[in-house]
């Protein structure tokens, strides 16, 4: 959390402002309308095809209870990210059964600057939720669920050319294969996000 402070005192910025700090959608906070729009249905007429609603939601809820205050969006950013790590650790400690090789892999995530990206942006949260619940998943077990919608989220970040949020997204499908038993498959993601990542170093 500490690496990310000084995202605290940042203000909204490129997406953030339309995405946040100018939906109207944001603004009202409706239930309802939140989870029966597009994601950017509050700033663009046509359908991007996005629906996240749930992101939509936090960012509402922030607004209610803290205003307009850059500093709280950040703040659930930072905590998200960090829960999102301490998920991962927890997850690697059963896949692994190596306490301190399961840290050492979750400090080495928490840290790398190609996730900057998806913490600094409040828009994205969206990443930060999908990484969280599907390591809260994993961690509790519920394999058939989450291995679809990790293999969903990875096939997205593909399509859409999204290299920032392969490495947070194969790392729980790669976690979710070697919990499953599917080792063979878990070994050539993980290589992947290993390159990916050295690479950007």
């Amino acid at each position: 959390a500490l690496l990310y402070a000084r995202t605290l005192g940042g203000g909204f910025v490129l997406d953030d402002q339309s995405a946040v700090r100018d939906n109207p959608i944001v603004q009202r906070g409706d239930l309802a309308e939140i989870f029966s729009t597009d994601y950017w249905a509050g700033f663009h007429r046509d359908h991007s095809g996005l629906y996240r609603p749930l992101t939509v939601w936090t960012f509402a809820l922030n607004r209610r209870l803290a205003g307009e205050v850059p500093f709280s969006f950040h703040l659930v950013n930072i905590l998200l990210h960090g829960a999102v790590a301490a998920l991962l650790c927890l997850v690697w400690r059963r896949c692994l059964r190596q306490e301190e090789l399961a840290w050492w892999a979750a400090l080495r995530f928490a840290v790398h600057p190609a996730l900057c990206e998806a913490v600094a942006g409040l828009w994205g949260r969206a990443d930060l939720l999908a990484a969280f619940f599907g390591l809260l998943a994993l961690h509790q077990g519920d394999l058939p669920r989450t291995l679809p919608l990790l293999e969903r989220a990875i096939g997205i970040s593909q399509d859409a050319d999204l290299p920032a949020y392969f490495p947070r997204m194969a790392t729980a499908l790669g976690a979710a294969y070697t919990l499953g038993g599917r080792v063979a498959d878990a070994v050539p993601l993980l290589t992947q996000v290993i390159e990916q990542i050295t690479a950007t170093d």
